[in-house]
């Protein structure tokens, strides 16, 4: 059980200790379901599948949107799409005040995904929609609200695969435009332990 590949593998992608024990755990029961079924000498290995939660990491220069808010040269302060994933949340993405907005993440490859986290600043989108393409071409709606929150929105929808996901900003909810700290991006990994 303790030569399980892929539970330390996994462990080391979560900073989440709490978390990681939990799934080591699973995935602990798992690898021991797999070599209890080789011990029971059952003549033929059976695959067991399952699905392991992944942060993917958007590509560095992976994003775009419908505008950008020029630099504030007072605070010395830029607000590039490339703000938004970062991994930085003192450094934000702002569109211009006009209504509506886009910004469009592109992951780099086609990944399983079923979670986006939004870390707003105060000018938030009251309505929104989350939009996904493996093509950039041929859009699917994944989830979409009129009452918008702000602050930080953990949104979950049906696992999807996906290379490009568009957060399509229809309403503000203020004066000014949307701005958003951060975007993180989840999903899952297929693994096959025999």
């Amino acid at each position: 059980m303790e030569k399980c590949l892929y539970s330390r593998k996994y462990t080391q992608r979560s900073g989440d200790k709490v978390k990681t024990k939990k799934r080591l755990v699973f995935l602990s029961v798992l690898c021991l379901v797999a070599n209890a079924a080789l011990a029971a000498g059952e003549g033929s290995l059976r695959a067991i599948k399952f699905d392991i939660p992944l942060s993917i990491k958007p590509a560095a220069v992976a994003t775009e949107a419908s505008s950008t808010q020029p630099p504030d040269k007072n605070k010395g302060e830029d607000f590039f799409t490339k703000n938004a994933i970062d991994g930085n949340l003192n450094t934000r993405w702002s569109s211009t005040f006009e209504e509506p907005q886009w910004l469009v993440v592109d992951l780099g490859d086609i990944y399983d995904v079923d979670k986006v986290i939004i870390s707003w600043e105060s000018a938030y989108a009251a309505s929104y929609k989350i939009m996904l393409s493996e093509d950039r071409i041929n859009w699917k709606d994944a989830y979409s609200t009129e009452t918008g929150r702000g602050r930080v929105e953990t949104i979950t929808f049906p696992i999807a695969k996906t290379r490009y996901i568009k957060i399509d900003c229809i309403k503000k909810s203020g004066e000014w435009g949307f701005s958003i700290w951060e975007v993180s991006v989840y999903g899952k990994r297929k693994l096959v332990l025999f």
